[in-house]
């Protein structure tokens, strides 16, 4: 089990992250390593302060890619992620991708040191509608125009069930909406779960 600050160093640089963060994605972790040391010379001349969101390709199958792109008939829902605060778009009926690439973003933060903000077998993705770090309508739009074509495949992530819905949360920028906090949901959950234990 990784700490709630776990760190990797790669030739002297270090990248942390967050457990619960990257819980969705366990399966990147034996990669990461890997992938990092493919990129450190670039990573490292990029100035401290800015992101860097790159997509390396490992040329061999290192796992699924759970984001699939629509053909526009399938049946989409949407549901708050365990560790997330927010609605992600889902698809019925579809598979996982195999996939020979990992995907992350990180923000440097000194001249040795990173924090990594998200990490997955896949390609690039926008942002999703919902997240809070959207700063403007021209990003929100383009990261609209993104997950109408694009979903997570149904069961390849732990939801909260009670919070599926097959409306559209993110119609406009003005009405992004967002959720009560998971901890919250985690606590509802799990006292349910506990009573009926009890029974």
């Amino acid at each position: 089990m990784f700490s709630e600050n776990s760190k990797i160093t790669v030739r002297g640089s270090v990248f942390s992250y967050k457990t619960t963060h990257l819980q969705q994605h366990k399966d990147v972790l034996e990669h990461l390593h890997r992938a990092l040391e493919r990129v450190i010379s670039e990573i490292r001349i990029v100035p401290v302060g800015e992101t860097i969101k790159k997509t390396v390709n490992l040329h061999k199958i290192i796992g699924q890619s759970h984001c699939v792109a629509l053909n526009g008939d399938e049946e989409v829902f949407y549901a708050q992620r365990k560790g997330r605060r927010t609605l992600s778009k889902f698809v019925r009926g579809r598979e996982a991708e195999d996939c020979s690439c990992i995907t992350f973003a990180i923000s440097k933060t000194t001249t040795s040191r990173y924090k990594i903000l998200t990490a997955y077998i896949g390609y690039i993705s926008e942002k999703e509608p919902l997240d809070p770090s959207i700063s403007n309508e021209q990003e929100f739009n383009r990261c609209k125009d993104f997950w109408n074509n694009h979903a997570l495949v149904e069961g390849s992530q732990n939801i909260f069930i009670d919070s599926i819905t097959y409306e559209c949360p993110w119609n406009t920028y003005q009405s992004k909406v967002k959720l009560r906090s998971s901890n919250q949901n985690i606590s509802k959950i799990n006292n349910q779960e506990m009573n009926k234990n009890k029974l």
